[in-house]
């Protein structure tokens, strides 16, 4: 992020904590080092990542609408079985980028 003069970082991250209680932004934890805020999947598209372990690079990627079902099903089915009540998922595959491994 580049900074803007007279703005203080600590305004910058005490907003993206009002946001993301708000439901408005999510967070993704991608290592000790790195975060990435995206607006919630009820303001954008639903879609998965692909999170490096290593320098934080985040891709975004969708499935297709078969497998998107089937995933649902199964993710459904286990949280039926564990007394859970499933209202989405998010899919992260975390590893290494092509540039890092």
């Amino acid at each position: 992020m580049k900074a803007k003069p007279g703005l203080a970082l600590s305004s910058v991250y005490r907003t993206l904590a009002v946001l993301e209680q708000a439901k408005i932004v999510h967070r993704l934890v991608t290592n000790n080092e790195f975060s990435r805020y995206e607006l919630a999947e009820e303001l954008s598209n639903h879609h998965h990542h692909l999170i490096c372990t290593s320098c934080g690079r985040v891709k975004d990627f969708t499935l297709s609408s078969k497998i998107e079902r089937s995933a649902s099903k199964s993710l459904e089915q286990i949280a039926t079985e564990a007394g859970f009540e499933m209202h989405g998922h998010r899919l992260d595959v975390v590893g290494l980028c092509a540039d890092c491994t």
